[in-house]
């Protein structure tokens, strides 16, 4: 005799019955899995009886939405040349205008220098050219930092 909850047991369905993407036809011959994005649409959760239910993603026009990716204050930071002996120079970009500062740090992390404090910049690339003359050979850190925090760390070296 057959109980019931033996019976649902056996008979229990996850509602994936079968792949939901062909097999390739050509090496590596598995099916690719489906990227959620198909017609437009996006699962977004399951009825009762694991149908999924969708409704229109806006993935065709994120501006619908109202999403962007934030513009970065200071995206990129890089000096030149590294290892230097008299001057370098320190290139940075900013998605925003603000003020900028930059200090010199020693391997243990004491300020040895600051080119420059709360300087206003505007958006783009500028390059700030520092005279290291008065550091002694070793490794270095510099710091830039903007008016709402956003901080970069950069190693180089010093080599008389």
């Amino acid at each position: 005799m057959v109980i019931q909850d033996l019976l649902d047991v056996l008979t229990f369905t996850t509602g994936v019955e079968q792949n939901d993407a062909p097999l390739q036809m050509n090496f590596p011959y598995e099916a690719k899995p489906w990227n959620g994005f198909s017609d437009g649409q996006i699962a977004i959760n399951c009825d009762a009886n694991g149908n999924p239910i969708t409704m229109p993603a806006m993935i065709k026009d994120p501006g619908a939405m109202n999403l962007a990716v934030p513009e970065l204050m200071l995206e990129k930071v890089e000096n030149f040349p590294n290892p230097a002996k008299d001057v370098t120079t320190f290139r940075y970009k900013m998605g925003q205008p603000g003020e900028v500062s930059l200090q010199i740090l020693d391997a243990t992390g004491t300020v040895v220098a600051t080119p420059f404090k709360n300087e206003k910049r505007a958006i783009g690339t500028h390059e700030s050219v520092v005279n290291i003359s008065k550091l002694k050979s070793g490794m270095y850190y510099a710091r830039i930092q903007t008016g709402d925090n956003s901080v970069q760390t950069i190693k180089f070296i010093v080599n008389k």
